[in-house]
């Protein structure tokens, strides 16, 4: 759920933010633009780089709103507009778009790699930090890796 908070305090479309937008498939943004057929290898750039990754995929717009309104994170943005904003872009968005950003949560850098589709939102954490539910990235899994995030962008 912490890293939903910062989904919502940084999410990059936004220009209340300062984390650093790394790339998106948002034309609209006006900045760091890729093609969605090249998000596949730059998150196994980031995969090949951290140690590991954690997996926030599985919520339907809904449920992505419901579950973070119901969260104690919620409880603590200190300016609802910010929340307000993330749930109307999620709510909006209806071609597949990623976006990509990087942060410092004071122990080191994470890249967060959002998809957000017609239905549904899902989030993936790269980090060097083990906390609980981490993934091990490794290269003997990269491959079987790749086949699991495709899923994201059909």
């Amino acid at each position: 759920m912490k890293y939903l908070l910062f989904l919502a305090l940084a999410f990059p479309f936004s220009t209340l933010f300062a984390q650093q937008l790394l790339w998106t498939t948002s034309e609209k943004s006006g900045e760091k633009y890729i093609p969605i057929k090249t998000v596949s290898d730059k998150v196994l750039d980031f995969h090949e780089h951290y140690k590991y990754y954690y997996d926030g995929s599985g919520f339907s717009k809904n449920s992505f709103i419901k579950s973070f309104e119901s969260s104690s994170s919620y409880k603590k943005i200190s300016d609802e507009s910010v929340w307000e904003e993330l749930k109307e872009i999620v709510k909006t968005i209806n071609t597949p778009t990623v976006v990509a950003f990087k942060d410092n949560l004071g122990n080191g850098s994470v890249v967060f790699v959002i998809f957000i589709s017609k239905e549904n939102v899902d989030m993936l954490t790269f980090s060097n930090n083990l906390e609980e539910n981490a993934i091990l990235t490794n290269s003997y899994k990269k491959e079987e890796f790749r086949k699991w995030f495709n899923s994201f962008l059909k």
